[in-house]
């Protein structure tokens, strides 16, 4: 088994500590796939971009109606644990409240990192692509105005609000 980077106290479960953290790690997938298919489901109903009325998003909406179970029993059973005591085999009892946040809010800040990762790497292939083309600084820009969020200086990436959007 892989070591385990814990957060919990030494006297709790190490496999129990790895389920939970596997689990909070699986509901973001969950819930970021299903945002993901939510997505995919409006713009392929749109029939003036999409050929086959509406044909793709009815199979994409069957795919996200399959993440909706996923998603709610994760919530479910991670909710369940965070509101019981777990005991350590010293005896001693620790809140599921503060062990269950602790792995939330890790499994949060890793799915930040990553996403930012994945943003400037999808940000890369996107210029690589536009490499030559005549109109790639408006394209570029096109891109970015249809966003939440766009490259800052230093290469953090700002969040846009409705209004600055352009």
């Amino acid at each position: 088994m892989a070591q385990l980077d814990r957060i919990w106290p030494r006297d709790v479960d190490a496999m129990l500590e790895a389920q939970v953290t596997r689990m909070a790690r699986l509901l973001l997938i969950e819930i970021g796939a299903f945002h993901g298919f939510k997505w995919a489901e409006a713009v392929l109903s749109d029939t003036t971009l999409v050929p086959g009325d509406g044909d793709a998003a009815r199979i994409i909406s069957y795919v996200r109606t399959d993440e909706t179970p996923h998603v709610e029993y994760l919530k479910c059973a991670l909710s369940e644990m965070r509101e019981r005591t777990i005991r350590g085999a010293s005896g001693r009892t620790y809140a599921g409240r503060d062990l269950i946040t602790a792995i939330w809010d890790r499994a949060i800040a890793g799915s930040a990192m990553r996403s930012a990762m994945g943003r400037q790497f999808e940000l890369t292939e996107i210029e690589k692509a536009l490499n030559g083309n005549p109109r790639r600084e408006q394209i570029l820009e096109e891109f970015h105005a249809r966003g939440d969020v766009r490259p800052g200086p230093g290469g953090a990436w700002i969040e846009q609000t409705p209004q600055s959007a352009i």
